[in-house]
């Protein structure tokens, strides 16, 4: 349900703003967070999404995965420093 919701939003912000909302009642694993990633089409919003889903996400350990939804190397290496800085 939370992936069609997503999904069916119209717009990229629309899309971002609910899956945060899911995520502020719910936890992920680390491959829903990449399945969800897959449903943004710009990148910003990919980064921001995973970024947000870390502190929800039950097997943190694995996140360093969620690096290959990501396109460019820089978004990649933002993300990663991102979970090294904020590892639990």
């Amino acid at each position: 349900d939370a992936r069609q919701s997503i999904a069916s939003a119209s717009f990229e912000n629309t899309k971002l703003s609910t899956a945060k909302t899911i995520l502020n009642i719910n936890y992920v694993t680390t491959a829903q967070v990449m399945e969800l990633c897959k449903l943004f089409s710009f990148e910003n919003n990919k980064l921001a999404f995973a970024q947000y889903a870390y502190t929800r996400t039950v097997d943190p350990q694995n996140f360093y995965k969620v690096a290959a939804v990501l396109d460019c190397d820089s978004n990649k290496k933002t993300l990663n420093d991102f979970r090294r800085s904020n590892q639990r």
